[in-house]
């Protein structure tokens, strides 16, 4: 009942306990509240996290390095499409690119770039380590800045769109 979302109300009725100090035991966080949890708040939750911190950027004519070496970055395992610009060109960058990119204040994503096929290899990866959770969790401030990037083109494009009709 409480994987469910049942109240620790109607759960001590329902076992026949008088108060609700022994019902706690059944709230610790299993796997399955956590996910009920992600499912019910997680977008909703999204905004005020804000785990994207570069800037949107139309394409690489408006990016601060302007095609200068190193600077695209490009998911080969989701697309050859580069997916944006860096605007320290990679320089002593160690980290997983374009994974840890998204959450990087360096980061430019383009305005047009296959956004979602990251979105969907990084959810992939997820669903295939769900078994073990530390390692399902590794990328999910990432995958929150993929959908904020999402959300922001498409933003973006349904503005231009109502004002390509007006």
């Amino acid at each position: 009942m409480a994987e469910e979302g049942v109240s620790k109300t109607i759960i001590a009725d329902r076992l026949g306990h008088t108060d609700l100090q022994n019902v706690d035991v059944y709230f610790e966080a299993s796997p399955r509240i956590v996910d009920n949890i992600d499912k019910a708040m997680g977008y909703a939750l999204a905004p005020l996290s804000r785990a994207f911190m570069g800037r949107l950027i139309e394409d690489e004519q408006h990016s601060t390095q302007k095609g200068k070496t190193g600077s695209r970055i490009i998911d080969f395992r989701s697309a050859a499409t580069p997916l944006g610009n860096c605007m320290g060109c990679g320089k002593q960058c160690a980290f997983d690119k374009p994974v840890a990119c998204y959450t990087c204040f360096k980061f430019e994503p383009w305005l047009d770039a296959p956004h979602e096929k990251v979105l969907a290899r990084l959810e992939s990866e997820r669903a295939r380590f769900s078994a073990d959770e530390r390692m399902a969790t590794v990328n999910d401030d990432a995958i929150c800045a993929v959908r904020e990037v999402i959300a922001e083109c498409k933003h973006i494009n349904e503005a231009r769109k109502g004002e390509r009709c007006v």
